[in-house]
């Protein structure tokens, strides 16, 4: 009987790839689609601070930690309201070159997020942002895509081939 009770245990815990109750990322990319792992998109995922300073943070998880060694690109854009947001990080091998942007392009220009850059944990950059204007509890976050890059971003199709791109249909409902 003992036999057969722990190889069933030990079955049953491999079921489990998350914490019970844990929703799965919003955007989830193949592992090993991209041949540089530096570049090679995960995950991303959007979720909300509503106590003290109430925010909105958004997470990209790679295969490894973004570059330090070469220029690398991590960009991340969505819509909310009328927003089309952007988050982008510059790995950098020079500091002084490593750096985020985050803002709002509503067709008219491009408004800065000032409060907030980005920070790097391990395989994962994240950007957190003000809830303000568009952001605000209740409202849609749709049309979600991650990329990354070698070198600055660019429309030149040798490097988007070199680096990842992911998308999702799902939405994010801010304060959900």
């Amino acid at each position: 009987m003992r036999r057969i009770a722990i190889p069933a245990a030990v079955a049953l815990l491999g079921l489990v790839s998350q914490p019970a109750g844990a929703k799965p990322p919003l955007l989830e990319d193949p592992r090993g689609d991209t041949p540089v792992a530096v570049g090679d998109i995960v995950s991303a995922d959007i979720t909300t601070i509503l106590r003290g300073e109430r925010k909105l943070v958004i997470t990209m998880s790679l295969a490894a930690p973004p570059s330090t060694s070469t220029p690398y690109s991590y960009y991340l854009w969505f819509v909310a309201g009328t927003c089309r947001f952007f988050a982008v990080y510059f790995g950098h091998p020079v500091d002084a070159f490593q750096k985020s942007a985050m803002g709002c392009d509503d067709g008219n220009n491009n408004t800065p997020y000032d409060k907030g850059n980005a920070t790097v944990s391990g395989t994962s950059i994240t950007w957190t942002v003000p809830l303000s204007g568009e952001f605000k509890p209740g409202a849609v976050i749709r049309k979600i895509r991650a990329g990354t890059q070698p070198g600055g971003m660019s429309s030149n199709p040798r490097l988007e081939a070199a680096g990842d791109t992911g998308t999702t249909d799902k939405t994010y409902r801010i304060g959900s």
